[in-house]
């Protein structure tokens, strides 16, 4: 599943939290696929629905990502099915219910992802520059081992696993992953957090980067601990 949401973030620019797959396995006897495959009980059948807006070049990157992505789980290239369903906008409801042509923003062709934090802070207006730019330093600050990196077209603080992803949304600034394991911090984050647990802070108030630095130190001590446990599963 995370071999195909990956691909979609990367191709299309589906956001890291927006996932919506459904993953089926099913025993050998109940599939038939071409015979001359490296790998036949392997084979994978990819369908994705969409609406109607991505570039041709958009696709292709996204049946190459996908490709490379089972490749590295050992799925071999030759098995693999990709579909692509695209449907008119007036055919797909979001957010409660609403038809999709009623947001136009989100029918917008993704734009190239940012190769660094750097750029990616750059592609914004000034004010939200400088608050990226305190968001990113708080963070760095908090985690002084970890390294800056573009995860899922965001910028991101990767220690042994990803500490903390961040973005500049039109009102909000968005930290992820959902937070839990301290209930202090939980209280705090309690008025920002989102449906699925990711944290907005509004533009239009003041970002509490305390909070912000206190939540990616206790990521760093989740991520020790659960390396460290890995560790100890492999001896």
């Amino acid at each position: 599943m995370q071999a195909v949401q990956a691909a979609l973030v990367a191709a299309f620019g589906v956001g890291p939290t927006d996932t919506n797959i459904i993953f089926m396995v099913h025993p050998s006897h109940r599939f038939m696929c071409p015979p001359d495959r490296d790998d036949p009980e392997r084979y994978t059948n990819i369908t994705v629905v969409g609406h109607a807006s991505r570039t041709v070049e958009a696709k292709r990157h996204f049946y190459t990502a996908v490709v490379d992505n089972l490749e590295a789980l050992g799925i071999p290239r030759n098995c693999s099915l990709i579909q692509l369903h695209e449907l008119p906008p007036e055919d797909i409801a979001i957010r409660g219910g609403h038809p999709m042509r009623d947001f136009p923003a989100a029918m917008e062709p993704s734009r190239t992802a940012p190769v660094s934090v750097d750029e990616y802070i750059q592609g914004f207006s000034p004010d939200v520059q400088t608050i990226l730019q305190r968001v990113r330093q708080v963070v760095r600050d908090a985690a002084p081992l970890a390294q800056e990196v573009i995860s899922y077209r965001m910028p991101a603080l990767k220690q042994n696993g990803v500490l903390v992803y961040f973005a500049a949304f039109k009102n909000h600034i968005g930290l992820y992953p959902p937070i839990t394991g301290d209930a202090r911090i939980q209280k705090a984050i309690a008025p920002y957090a989102g449906e699925k647990g990711n944290l907005r802070f509004p533009l239009d108030k003041p970002i509490p980067y305390d909070l912000i630095s206190r939540i990616t130190a206790l990521r760093v001590k989740q991520d020790a601990a659960k390396a460290e446990s890995r560790r100890r599963k492999v001896k």
